[in-house]
Parts: structure tokens; C-alpha cells; sequence
């Protein structure tokens, strides 16, 4: 069978098989491929609504600054999967990715073909943080409990923000989706949170007692909570508060922050061909308001003091509330000297993108609307242009466009240095 696609069509047609929750099937596949999963080096799980991914890149860098090895699993990928699997910053080769997936592969063509898109993803990083040894980050993917990343052990879990998101999985209100997330936990290990709301605290209150899945076969156990001090969310505080827990130094923390840099998550880029653009994806309505909150005043000002105005490109995958996704959008339409705005939309995601003509529909307050099916097209529309373009929505729609801008390559893709390459080469 193995003969009939390339490892490229294989894993491109695993989209085919959707999304598949819970942990039982992922537990087998990785006990087969292996062995016992106390095999697997000291792992970090991260949950939570927005932020998850900006930690765990926070995390891999201060962790490979102090020495230590580092496999991250992260999702969605801009534009090339290897981007799941990075080590000490840098997403995986070609080559070493068909590696890890010819024996899981193998696996899948052994058992029934189930395995899905994510998990072939999630079982690859785990094979090669084996060979790495030093730390293993995982983000989860969706919810906690039932995600493919909860099968393995490990020794710390942490929550970031939550809001109302992927009701038609986790629930309707915050509290039911907090325990979703929170289901992370495992026994004897320490799960690390902001400070939440009194009614999300009770819920964690009582998953933390006992955490323990049967279908995984862990002992009946308790989890250790730790909360930040600071009432709002503060990622530096959790970072610190993670070093603590696994007893790395935390004083630089700041620094790895600063020498890290998360693709298409709030950044101005400079580009050879004439606009400077700003890129920012989002998945649910918090984070886009979240893009909105944070980075209104910064455009405002580039915009004041640098160009006299600006083209916006946006695109999204389905939304369960499309208006309030749509919203903050709609804001910087009306409030920013916004010359022309140009909705697209991703082809390359899970979901199909939502058509740019359903998009027009709403009220955005300007004259020039441009709906463009296809986002390849949009380096030609911008390359004479000396504007600000500020691009934002689904992160493989951005994808898209930094690779047909031609700004996609694998020191686009890094995160952060090789501190441990470095080291070695001054030793």
C-alpha cells in the first residue's frame, strides 16, 4: 500500500478522515510505536482559548536557553507541516519528517487506517522528542480531556485564558469548557493557571481532586493547583511561575521572551517589494478582539507617523458567531484611514473558508471592496504600494499570503535560536 502514495499524499488525504476525540486510539498507537510512555522525556502540556500557542514558544526558548534540548508540538501550521514539530526552535526537515511518518504509517496501515491529520502530527513530535531527551511541549489542540495530547504523561499542565469558544464540543458556558480544559490534569503533577473568575475556580477546585483517567490507566491521585498571584492574565508570571515548578532558573525570562518570535501573531514586517505588513491570525472572537485591544494604538501611530493610509486583508474559516469575529474587523474599517479592503479566504485549512462574497454582506463603511478567492494573487495588488497592509483571521489564509509574498522559508518558520548549537559552538 505503502507504493500507491508518496508519505506527502498520505498524509495529505488523512484530512479526509475529520477530527477524531478522545485518547484510546492515540494511547495504542504510541504504546505500539514506543513503548512505555514513561519513555518520553519531561513533557509540558498547554491548554486553553488564545495564547496557548505564544507560551509554549515563550517556553521553548527559555528552556533551550538554559542548555536543555526542546521538542514543541504545536497547530494550526502557517504553511508546511513540519512547522508541527520544532526542536530547539526550528520546524523539523523534509527528510526527517518522512522519517518519523513511515512507521506511523506503517501503524495506521496496520490498524484500520484511523489514525486522523492531528494525531499523525502529535505521535511524530513525541517520536522525535525521544531522540532529543531534554523537555517535549505540547499545545493541546481542542478542549483537553478528550484531545489526542492528553495520552501521554506529564509532569506539568498549564491553562491560559478561556472564553466561550467550540461550543458545539465543549459546552455553552465558560464553566463547562473550563472543565474541558482543565481535564489536562494529571495525577500527581501540577497544573499551573491565571487567576479566574470565583465560578471557573470552583470547577478546577474539583477536577484537581482527582484527575486520574481510566482509559489511560493512571492511578486515582490528586493534582497539585498552583494559581498566579496577578488578577490578570500575565504570561511572564506564568512562564516565571513553570520554571519554578520544573527547577529551571526564571531571572531571564523577560530576555526569552524578547528573543523569541511567533509567526503571524502580531507582527510588523518589512518587506523588499514596498509595504510593511502586519500580521495577526485568530480562531475565535477573543482573539480577535484580543488583536484589536492590543494593537489598535500601535497601528494608529505607524499610520500618523509613517503612512498616510492602509489596506486591510481579512479571511476566516466558519465561525460559530461570525458577527462577533467579524466585529473588531468591522472597528478598524471605520476607525483607521483605511484605503481599500480586501477579503479572502484560506485554502489550505481543515474547514473550507468562508466565501468572500458572504463576508462583503456585512457593514464595513467603506467604498473599495475587493473579494479575492484566491490569496496567491495578492502580492501584485500590494507590491507597488508604500502602505501599511494589515492582514489578519485565519492563520492559514496568512500562510497563504507570506508564501506568495515570498517571504515563507525556514528562518521565517524559526521561533528562536539554537542556544544549544550556539553554546556548543563556542565551547
Amino acid at each position: 500500500m505503502e507504493g500507491q502514495y508518496t508519505t506527502v499524499d498520505w498524509l495529505e488525504s488523512l484530512k479526509q478522515r475529520g477530527m477524531s476525540l478522545g485518547v484510546e486510539n492515540t494511547k495504542q498507537a504510541l504504546e505500539s510505536l514506543i513503548g512505555n510512555l514513561s519513555n518520553l522525556p519531561r513533557t509540558i502540556h498547554v491548554a486553553g482559548s488564545n495564547g496557548k500557542g505564544t507560551l509554549c514558544s515563550y517556553l521553548s526558548s527559555h528552556l533551550c536557553s538554559k542548555g536543555n534540548n526542546v521538542t514543541l508540538f504545536t497547530s494550526p501550521h502557517l504553511f508546511d507541516y513540519r512547522e508541527r514539530v520544532r526542536v530547539n526552535g526550528k520546524p523539523i526537515s523534509q527528510d526527517r519528517l518522512e522519517e518519523l511518518l513511515s512507521p506511523i504509517r506503517s501503524y495506521d496501515d496496520q490498524n484500520g487506517g484511523s489514525l486522523t491529520f492531528f494525531e499523525v502530527g502529535f505521535i511524530a513530535s513525541c517520536l522525535e522528542s525521544i531522540d532529543n531527551g531534554g523537555f517535549l511541549i505540547l499545545e493541546t489542540g481542542l478542549g483537553g480531556r478528550l484531545d489526542a495530547t492528553r495520552a501521554v504523561p506529564a509532569e506539568l499542565c498549564i491553562l491560559t485564558s478561556l472564553s466561550i469558544e467550540h461550543s458545539e464540543v465543549l459546552g455553552n458556558t465558560i464553566e463547562e469548557i473550563a472543565f474541558e480544559k482543565a481535564m489536562i490534569s494529571r495525577p500527581k503533577a501540577t497544573l499551573l493557571t491565571p487567576i479566574y473568575s470565583e465560578s471557573i475556580r470552583k470547577v478546577i477546585a474539583k477536577v484537581v481532586q482527582n484527575c486520574s483517567r481510566k482509559e489511560l490507566g493512571e492511578e486515582i491521585a490528586a493534582c497539585t493547583w498552583i494559581e498566579c498571584e496577578s488578577q490578570n492574565y500575565n504570561v511572564t508570571e506564568l512562564l516565571e511561575k513553570a520554571c519554578e515548578v520544573l527547577g529551571v532558573e526564571k531571572s531571564d525570562v523577560p530576555a526569552s521572551m524578547d528573543d523569541t518570535r511567533w509567526p503571524c501573531r502580531g507582527e510588523f514586517i518589512e518587506t523588499s517589494f514596498g509595504p510593511k505588513l502586519f500580521l495577526d491570525s485568530a480562531h475565535n472572537p477573543s482573539g480577535m478582539k484580543y488583536m484589536f485591544d492590543t494593537y489598535f494604538n500601535e497601528l494608529r501611530l505607524q499610520l500618523e507617523n509613517q503612512f498616510s493610509n492602509c489596506k486591510i486583508i481579512f479571511g476566516t474559516s466558519p465561525q460559530v458567531d461570525m458577527d462577533s469575529f467579524v466585529r473588531p474587523v468591522q472597528e478598524l474599517v471605520q476607525t483607521l484611514p483605511v484605503e481599500e479592503l480586501i477579503l479572502s479566504m484560506p485554502n489550505t485549512g481543515r474547514y473550507p473558508g468562508v466565501n468572500p462574497i458572504e463576508l462583503k454582506k456585512y457593514e464595513w463603511g467603506i467604498e473599495k471592496i475587493t473579494c479575492l478567492d484566491d490569496i496567491s494573487e495578492i502580492k501584485d495588488m500590494i507590491s507597488s504600494s508604500n502602505q501599511l497592509i494589515i492582514c489578519t483571521g485565519s492563520i492559514y489564509m496568512l500562510g497563504e499570503l507570506v508564501n506568495a509574498s515570498g517571504l515563507l522559508d525556514d528562518d521565517f518558520l524559526t521561533i528562536h535560536q539554537d542556544y544549544r548549537s550556539k553554546n556548543n559552538d563556542t565551547s
